[in-house]
C-alpha cells in the first residue's frame, strides 16, 4: 500500500503536521457549506482505491452540522492507495469520525476538499463485478419476498417500492418510508448498498443536488435496481437460481432460513422477522453476490459473535478482491492488511496490521 498519511504526534514531522491540521481545519471550517467539496472520479482500470490529499468534515448547511452542531474537522490532506488483494481497517475511539470518513470516502458525504478514485464499469465484455458496494451497520429491509431480500438491490419487483419513471425502486422504497423529511431520507441512503456505475439508471437528485450549497452535504450516488425481478450483479451476469441463493445462505450461517419462513416467495416485515444479526448476515450474502471490486463495510459484522465474523470475513477475504472496514474488535486484524488509526483533530495514522499489533502490545506492556 502506497500512504501519505499525516505523521501522529512523537513522529518526525509530527508537530509540524498538527500545525497543517489545524491550519486545515481553519480553512475548511470557515468556508463550510460553501464550494469546497470532495472531487470524484471512477477509473474502470483501477482495482482498488486511491485517496489524494483528502479532508474532510462534518456535512454542514451556512457553516454548522447536522442537527446545529458546528462542522467539525475529521480528516485533513489524506492520501492512499490500496491496490487489490490489500484491505484497510479504520480503526480510534469511537466517535472519532471513523465510519464518517468512510461515508466520505464512499461518496455519501460531500464537504471537504480533495480527491477518491473508485473502481469504475469496465466495457461490458471484460466486466465481471459492479465496481463498488457499501455495507451499512443497520442493512436496509425493503419490501418483497425472501428472495428479493437476499438480491437487494439487484430484484426489487416492479411495482413494490411504488417507482416512479427511471428512478431506483430502493430509492422510491425510502423516499416513501422517509416522512421525517431529508435526514431520515439521508439515514436511509446510507443503509442502502452503494454500486458506482452499476446499474442501469442512477438516483441523482433524490437528495439534493450534492454539489456547491447541497444540503447537508449528501451526495445522491446510490446504485439504481433494474427492477426486472432478478439478480443482476452486473451487465452479462445471469440471475442467481435458488440453488445458488441456498448455497450462500449456508455460506453465511443461515442454512435453515428458507425453511424456518415457509419460502423464498414469502412476504414478512423483514426488519421484525430476522434478529439485527440475521440481517447483517443477509448483507453479507448480498456483498458477495455481487462480487464488487471495491467493499465498504461500517461495522457491518458488529452484532455478529466471533466466530460467525470470522467465517464471514473469511469468505470476504476469499471472495472480494479490495475493502475497507470500520470496526471495533482486535479480531478483525487478521482480515485486513493494513490498519488506519484515528488519532484525533484530523490526524490518521497507516500501518500494516502487524506494524499496528506491534505497536499496541508494546503501549499495553505485551511486548518488550
Amino acid at each position: 500500500m502506497k500512504a501519505s498519511v499525516a505523521a501522529p504526534e512523537g513522529d518526525a514531522g509530527g508537530k509540524d503536521s498538527r500545525g497543517s491540521a489545524a491550519a486545515a481545519a481553519s480553512l475548511l471550517l470557515s468556508s463550510a457549506g460553501g464550494s469546497d467539496v470532495i472531487r470524484r472520479r471512477t477509473d474502470p482500470d483501477l482495482r482498488g482505491l486511491e485517496l489524494q490529499h483528502l479532508s474532510v468534515i462534518t456535512p454542514s448547511g451556512s457553516g454548522r452540522g447536522f442537527a446545529g452542531a458546528a462542522a467539525k474537522l475529521l480528516a485533513t490532506d489524506l492520501s492512499l492507495v490500496l491496490e487489490p488483494g490489500q484491505s484497510l481497517l479504520v480503526v480510534g475511539p469511537s466517535g472519532c469520525g471513523k465510519s464518517s470518513l468512510l461515508r466520505a470516502i464512499a461518496g455519501l458525504w460531500t464537504a471537504g476538499s480533495g480527491t477518491v478514485v473508485l473502481p469504475g464499469s469496465a466495457p461490458p465484455a471484460s466486466r465481471g463485478s459492479v465496481p463498488v458496494f457499501f455495507l451499512p451497520q443497520k442493512p436496509f429491509m425493503p419490501l418483497g419476498d425472501l428472495r428479493t431480500q437476499l438480491t437487494f438491490p439487484g430484484a426489487v419487483p416492479a411495482g413494490a417500492s411504488g417507482a416512479q419513471g427511471d428512478r431506483d425502486p430502493a430509492v422510491s422504497t425510502a423516499i416513501a418510508s422517509a416522512r421525517g423529511g431529508q435526514r431520515l431520507l439521508t439515514e436511509l441512503l446510507e443503509r442502502t448498498p452503494l454500486l458506482a456505475e452499476g446499474r442501469a439508471h442512477s438516483a441523482q437528485g433524490v437528495a439534493g443536488s450534492g454539489g456547491n450549497g447541497s444540503s447537508g452535504g449528501v451526495a445522491p450516488t446510490l446504485a439504481s435496481a433494474t427492477g426486472d425481478g432478478c439478480t443482476t450483479g452486473s451487465a452479462g451476469r445471469l440471475p442467481l437460481s435458488d440453488e445458488e441463493l441456498l448455497a450462500l445462505l449456508d455460506d453465511v450461517s443461515l442454512p435453515d432460513l428458507v425453511q424456518r419462513v415457509g419460502g423464498m416467495d414469502v412476504e414478512l416485515d423483514w426488519s421484525s422477522v430476522l434478529s439485527v444479526g440475521e440481517q447483517q448476515r443477509v448483507a453479507v450474502l448480498r456483498l458477495l453476490a455481487a462480487g464488487p471490486t471495491l467493499a465498504f463495510l461500517d461495522e457491518a459484522t458488529s452484532a455478529l459473535d466471533g466466530p460467525t465474523e470470522g467465517r464471514l470475513y473469511g469468505l470476504i477475504r476469499k471472495r472480494i478482491g479490495c475493502y475497507v472496514s470500520v470496526g471495533h474488535r482486535m479480531q478483525l486484524l487478521q482480515h485486513h492488511t493494513h490498519v488506519l488509526e484515528c488519532l484525533g483533530g484530523g490526524v490518521w495514522r497507516l500501518d500494516s496490521s502487524a506494524q499496528y499489533q506491534h505497536r499496541m502490545a508494546v503501549a499495553t506492556g505485551l511486548h518488550p
